[in-house]
């Protein structure tokens, strides 16, 4: 009963507006769980020895042999079906303005059945086994627990949802860590590196292809290529020593 509470109570916080549809959505629901509700009473009211076909007659009742401990939990479900009753009558005659005689059977048949279990419950307790009522196993939640709880997860879901699109926009924004190293790109060269290996790109961007040697090393190279050109083509020997070995000539 708490997992279609809490199902139909989301439901309800999520749709914008009631229309046809959604009156005979929740109508069929309600239809759906009241069926199965009154099955699962009628096994308690079984037990309590309640007879649960034909004319009712409490001469005919069986003993009830149940212990406190069990008719303690009878008593947790009686409860819980009567707030879960009277959810459906709010939201289908008061919010949905539904128009079901066969809904409005089902539910008094339901209570009534309920209603009964409860004074059969009473009376074993108090003049069969002389006890009072066992304290509850596990606190159930009514409705209105259960729509707090509701709210107050649909409203951090909300705001965790738009924390993440802040957080989203964010990375959008600043520049992906390799960009921010530098231009070069090349793991862990760039920036100040690739600032001086540019100053030599301009005297002789041919050296820079050849490989393994370029940039600074060409600047310096370039000093000395204005004095014998020649020289620097016959191999092993050019750039910085030309420069050197045309001072003198």
């Amino acid at each position: 009963m708490e997992m279609l509470q809490t199902k139909w109570i989301e439901w309800r916080m999520m749709i914008k507006h009631v229309d046809e549809g959604v009156r005979k959505k929740e109508t069929d629901e309600f239809h759906s769980a009241l069926k199965e509700l009154k099955m699962l009473v009628t096994k308690f009211t079984e037990r309590s020895g309640i007879k649960t076909t034909g004319r009712r007659d409490a001469k005919n009742d069986a003993k009830d042999n149940r212990s406190a401990l069990e008719i303690g939990l009878c008593e947790e479900v009686c409860e819980a079906c009567l707030d879960f009753t009277r959810g459906i009558i709010e939201r289908a005659f008061d919010d949905l303005k539904v128009d079901d005689n066969r809904l409005k059977s089902s539910l008094k048949g339901l209570n009534d059945f309920v209603d009964e279990l409860h004074e059969k419950n009473v009376a074993t307790l108090k003049h069969t086994l002389c006890v009072d009522k066992p304290l509850p196993t596990n606190k159930w939640k009514n409705r209105e627990i259960i729509r707090k709880e509701v709210e107050d997860r649909l409203k951090q879901e909300k705001e965790e949802f738009v924390n993440d699109v802040s957080m989203e926009d964010t990375e959008e924004i600043a520049p992906p860590a390799h960009q921010a190293r530098g231009p070069g790109g090349h793991g862990g060269r760039g920036g100040l590196m690739d600032a001086i290996a540019g100053r030599g790109r301009g005297k002789k961007p041919g050296r820079s292809a050849q490989g393994g040697r370029g940039g600074l090393m060409d600047a310096i190279a370039g000093r000395g290529r204005g004095g014998k050109p020649g020289r620097s083509a016959q191999g092993g020997r050019g750039g910085l020593m030309d420069a050197i070995a045309g001072r003198g000539r």
